[in-house]
C-alpha cells in the first residue's frame, strides 16, 4: 500500500502556481484577456454594437480600405476562414460590404460603409482612454522596454528559422530528425 504524501503534493501545486504567476506567456495572456474584456465593456457602455474583433478589422480597413479577405486575415494574424463569419456579421450590421474583385472573381474586396467609417471617430477616444488607464503609473521607459521585449518575442517565434528541440530540427513547421 502506497501512502500519499499530501504535504508534498500541496507544495508541488503551490510551486507550479507560483511559477505560473511569473511565466511570461501566462502574464501576456492574462493581460490580453483583461484588455479584451475591458474593450467589450467600453463598447457596451458606449452603446456600440461591435466587438473587439470587429474593431480590429475596422482599424485595418481604416488603414487600407478595399483589402481582400486574405490580406485582411494576414494583417490580423488569423486565417481567412476564421474571419469569414465575423465579416458576415459586420456586413449584416452595415459596417462593410464585400465586392467581387474585378481582376479575380474568386476574391472579394472589403470596403467600409459610411457607418463603418463613422465608427473611427466614436471608438478612438474610447480606446485611447482605455489605453491610458492600462498604462497608468507605468513609467514610459517601462512601456518602451515592454514593447521592445514583446516585439523581440514575436520576431523570435514568427520568423522562420531553424531550432533544435530534443533531437529534432524544427524548420518552417517541418520536423526532421537531427543526425
Amino acid at each position: 500500500m502506497h501512502l500519499v504524501d499530501y504535504a508534498t503534493i500541496f507544495m508541488e501545486i503551490k510551486n507550479l502556481s507560483e511559477k505560473r504567476e511569473k511565466a511570461l506567456g501566462y502574464l501576456m495572456g492574462r493581460a490580453q484577456r483583461t484588455m479584451a474584456i475591458r474593450f467589450q465593456k467600453c463598447f457596451d457602455d458606449a452603446g456600440l454594437d461591435i466587438t473587439k474583433e470587429h474593431w480590429i478589422l475596422l482599424v485595418n480597413l481604416w488603414i487600407k480600405d478595399g483589402q481582400n479577405q486574405q490580406e485582411l486575415a494576414n494583417n490580423v494574424f488569423k486565417d481567412k476562414a476564421s474571419i469569414t463569419r465575423t465579416l458576415s456579421v459586420m456586413e449584416r450590421k452595415n459596417l462593410l460590404v464585400r465586392v467581387e474583385d474585378n481582376q479575380d472573381r474568386r476574391n472579394k474586396r472589403i470596403y467600409l460603409t459610411q457607418k463603418g467609417k463613422d465608427l473611427k471617430e466614436v471608438t478612438f477616444p474610447i480606446i485611447w482612454n482605455l489605453h491610458q488607464e492600462a498604462l497608468e503609473d507605468i513609467p514610459e521607459e517601462d512601456v518602451e522596454t515592454c514593447s521592445r521585449v514583446l516585439t523581440k518575442i514575436y520576431e523570435n517565434l514568427a520568423l522562420p528559422k531553424e531550432k533544435t528541440v530534443e533531437g529534432a530540427t524544427l524548420e518552417n513547421k517541418t520536423i526532421k530528425e537531427n543526425q
